[in-house]
């Protein structure tokens, strides 16, 4: 599928590259991997959502690098912004919506900035990195202020993760919107092996589209993984 790409010019010694499927549907999903993640993703896995996304006119897709791992708020902040101030390029409105999309920091950077943004109306974050005393000292003081849906995803056999973070994420969130948590079996830190793939493949369309209303949870074996 086809895509394009930009940067987001900072400074002197960072800029963050972007790449963006664009469509015509006034949705945007923003992808935030884990630190020092790429913007395909291990074996393309998030340029793999991306085109599947694209090619079924659910949303556009941003897919960004993690090369800064220790500015992963701002990083968030800098491609929310980026794709406020170039949406109709990107989605076709002026006034889009933005569901974002995170992997460990990057899930930490989506549950510290979506809040800010009331264009933000779902978020999406898998084995968020919220082990430090100072990530989590600010959720108990802004996550409470987001009012969008939130889908928090974690896996069992994770050991990169503090075992309670979806207990604390529950502790902390005030009344969203929509709430859910799962838990993904025989599964680590990075969702490796072949179906855990699948699993993660699914899950933009199986939360952002409503489906956990009606659909059990994706199941491995399903060899829905393309």
């Amino acid at each position: 599928m086809a895509y394009k790409t930009d940067k987001i010019f900072l400074n002197d010694w960072w800029d963050i590259s972007v790449f963006y499927h664009p469509t015509k549907t006034g949705k945007i999903i923003i992808n935030i991997p884990g630190a020092s993640g790429s913007a395909n993703g291990y074996m393309d896995k998030y340029l793999n959502i991306a085109n599947s996304i694209q090619s079924k006119n659910i949303a556009s897709f941003v897919r960004i690098p993690n090369d800064r791992p220790q500015e992963f708020i701002n990083t968030a902040r800098q491609v929310i912004n980026y794709c406020l101030d170039n949406s109709e390029k990107i989605c076709g409105v002026s006034k889009p919506e933005i569901w974002l999309m995170g992997f460990s920091a990057g899930g930490a950077s989506v549950l510290l900035t979506a809040w800010e943004y009331p264009e933000v109306t779902k978020a999406l974050v898998i084995n968020p990195f919220i082990n430090l005393p100072e990530t989590r000292k600010d959720l108990k003081e802004y996550l409470p202020s987001y009012e969008g849906e939130l889908f928090v995803v974690v896996a069992s056999d994770d050991r990169v993760i503090a075992p309670d973070t979806l207990k604390f994420i529950s502790e902390c969130i005030g009344t969203p919107k929509e709430f859910q948590t799962e838990v993904i079996l025989d599964c680590d830190h990075q969702l490796r092996g072949e179906e855990n793939g699948e699993v993660l493949f699914q899950l933009p369309e199986y939360y952002f589209l409503g489906k956990y209303k009606k659909e059990a949870f994706p199941v491995k074996n399903d060899h829905f993984f393309i």
